[in-house]
């Protein structure tokens, strides 16, 4: 009996995650150990101690995404038996440990700022609110914040519409809506909605992060529900349902 006390392995990963979830995205990493089905291999038995398997290496930081919890053992055979039997039976050992996304920067730069942007359109409101002069600096204060959305989703480069890309889109739509529904107000010629017009710029203003805040908590919520899915079905070997879900 040969026990292996250490094994240390380095290596260069390519990972791959649900693009629609970020910045609320996970990592599924899994590991297999098998031997090369030399002479004699077949007689080795694998087993995985719990208490004397510490994994240090899957409990650091990769990047932007920490691990959640230890690597779960998937699966342990003695050997593996090819359907078209086009190969010999090898014993091999199936780990997989879960990664989270740190969501922080992508949060602040997609979520956060955007919707504290529109704040600068309270000075243009403070002073002569409804005039000809507020109007147009409210519209090309508004251009502007729309150029650095549009900005921002250059950016983020991935192959579908994630959950940062949404909340940029909602984001520009929301501050082109309310610039022209503020505008409309404004250039009216009745005086008396002078003091409208500055209510409603001041309710669009302290909506747009409400909304942006809620936004962010149900894309986490939508992101994790999935997330934990997968692990659970993982820990079920439950393969069947997993490759429907995944």
């Amino acid at each position: 009996v040969i026990k292996c006390e250490k094994i240390c392995m380095i290596g260069t990963f390519r990972y791959h995650s649900k693009y629609l979830h970020q910045p609320f995205d996970e990592i599924f990493a899994f590991f297999k150990i098998a031997t090369d089905g030399r002479p004699g291999t077949e007689s080795i038995k694998m087993f995985f101690h719990e208490s004397d398997s510490s994994f240090p290496a899957f409990r650091k930081q990769i990047r932007d995404y920490v691990p959640i919890g230890g690597p779960v053992p998937l699966d342990i055979a003695m050997s593996h038996e090819y359907e078209n039997g086009g190969g010999p039976p090898y014993p091999r050992v199936y780990l997989v440990q879960r990664f989270r996304h740190q969501p922080f920067e992508d949060v602040v730069k997609f979520y956060t700022l955007p919707s504290l942007l529109p704040l600068l359109l309270f000075f243009t409101a403070k002073d002569g609110a409804g005039s000809y002069d507020s109007t147009v600096e409210t519209i090309a204060l508004s251009s502007g914040l729309i150029l650095a959305d549009v900005a921002l989703l250059f950016v983020n480069k991935s192959p579908t519409m994630t959950f940062s890309e949404q909340s940029l889109l909602f984001n520009l739509a929301y501050l082109i809506l309310g610039t022209v529904s503020c505008s409309a107000i404004s250039m009216s010629q009745v005086e008396s909605l002078s003091h409208v017009y500055n209510v409603c710029l001041y309710v669009f203003i302290s909506l747009s992060v409400v909304l942006a805040g809620l936004m962010a908590i149900v894309h986490r919520a939508i992101a994790t529900r999935s997330n934990d899915a997968i692990a659970k079905y993982l820990n079920e070997r439950n393969f069947k349902i997993l490759n429907d879900l995944v």
